[in-house]
């Protein structure tokens, strides 16, 4: 009974994700025979050795890889396996399958929890600062690992060293990021008493500070990469309006695939929205072309699924991006880039957008304290970065959007 009620979730869940009725319908063939393989002991059916033997059975494959499967129907019983485990264990299915994670010692994984709490609590970080310092963390503890380290109390200076070594491909930048989330690690497990000294107490990392500069974008470079995308594409059309959002309004990409419906008011040409970063509330103006851009995609494109997000993935299942989907962002841009013609050694993803405008800006005389308000910023110091003072730039730099749009017809 307990199957048959996970089966009905699971299909009901997919459902809402927008799987298809074709592939659920092959998928629930072997979920039935899975509930009426185990209908007289369930408790098997939740074992490693039980649905190896479902599998050998019924299709002639095995999740220990002994025989892989090479037919359909294998390819589709291992994974109606897979989805069924998953989603009895965290009441919901991933998008995509993530590597596998190297297991780390009891001790090391209750670390990273308290690690977690320490971080959230104490230091008030955001949860995306907390992902990636966790992360960052599990690799350091990896290594440890590897180098035969397996408690708490192995953990030492020279290991913090090793680590950042064996990473030369990183900027100092990053190495700094790295070392600043170890560090915090070991302050919290210092302050849980679960280590008696800090191991990175005396460790200091050079950091070169280099000038920030960002190639701005010029008009010719905005004309080029916009009138390269499809608007007859799905995707592409979608990417238009995010792009436009960018490039306008200096909008992050993570507040752009985080914008929902109602942060959005057509009638009075605003746009509100907390932004991810800073948490703090921005209201810029909608301009028409961004404003027909959005209504041009989710007319015609954008999935018919409920959903208060604005941009959603076109791949199934439908729904908003998951945290870290910006990366791939950056890659289409570069994609868009190739097949424009655009040859830049820097500044090839969304944020590039944002110091272009920053740099427009300061060329037509507004004060820093405004443009920090615009890029929604938390103080106008963060501003500074974004401002590249080339003059052969600056005069490249007026991006008058009506004047792109109008390239386009």
């Amino acid at each position: 009974m307990f199957l048959k009620i996970k089966i009905d979730e699971l299909r009901a869940h997919m459902e809402s994700l927008g799987y298809s009725g074709v592939y659920l319908h092959e998928l629930n063939r072997h979920w039935r025979r899975f509930a009426e393989f185990f209908e007289n002991n369930e408790k098997e059916a939740l074992t490693y050795s039980g649905q190896n033997r479902f599998l050998l059975e019924t299709v002639g494959a095995t999740l220990d890889g002994q025989i892989r499967p090479k037919k359909i129907c294998q390819y589709q019983a291992y994974r109606a396996i897979n989805l069924l485990n998953e989603f009895i264990a965290k009441g919901r299915i991933s998008l995509r399958y993530q590597p596998k994670k190297t297991e780390l010692p009891r001790e090391f994984e209750d670390s990273l929890l308290n690690y977690i709490i320490y971080s959230s609590s104490h230091l008030k970080h955001r949860d995306s600062t907390i992902e990636s310092n966790v992360r960052w963390v599990r690799r350091f503890l990896e290594f440890s690992l590897s180098n035969n380290v397996k408690d708490l109390a192995g953990l030492s200076k020279s290991l913090v060293l090793d680590f950042l070594n064996s990473l030369p491909h990183l900027s100092s930048k990053t190495r700094l990021l790295y070392f600043n989330a170890i560090k915090c690690f070991d302050d919290s497990l210092f302050l849980n008493k679960l280590i008696k000294e800090r191991f990175s107490a005396n460790i200091k990392i050079k950091h070169v500070n280099h000038t920030n500069y960002m190639p701005v974008w010029s008009l010719a470079e905005i004309k080029k990469l916009l009138t390269s995308l499809d608007r007859g594409n799905n995707v592409e059309c979608r990417d238009y309006a995010m792009i436009l959002l960018s490039a306008i309004l200096g909008l992050r990409i993570s507040d752009i695939l985080n914008l929902k419906f109602y942060e959005i008011d057509f009638r009075n040409h605003k746009i509100t929205i907390t932004q991810i970063k800073t948490g703090l509330s921005n209201t810029l103006p909608l301009p028409n072309s961004i404003g027909w851009a959005i209504i041009d995609y989710v007319s015609k494109y954008r999935p018919k699924i409920k959903s208060d997000y604005v941009f959603l993935r076109h791949r199934v299942p439908f729904g908003p991006f998951l945290e870290g989907s910006r990366n791939n962002f950056s890659n289409r841009i570069v994609r868009y880039m190739q097949r424009a013609g655009i040859e830049r050694k820097r500044g090839r993803g969304f944020h590039s957008f944002r110091h272009a405008l920053a740099t427009l800006l300061v060329n037509e005389g507004i004060p820093i304290a405004v443009i920090s308000d615009i890029l929604g910023h938390a103080s106008s110091r963060a501003t500074d970065k974004y401002i590249s003072l080339d003059e052969e730039d600056l005069s490249l730099c007026s991006i008058d959007i009506d004047e792109i749009l109008k390239s386009k017809k």
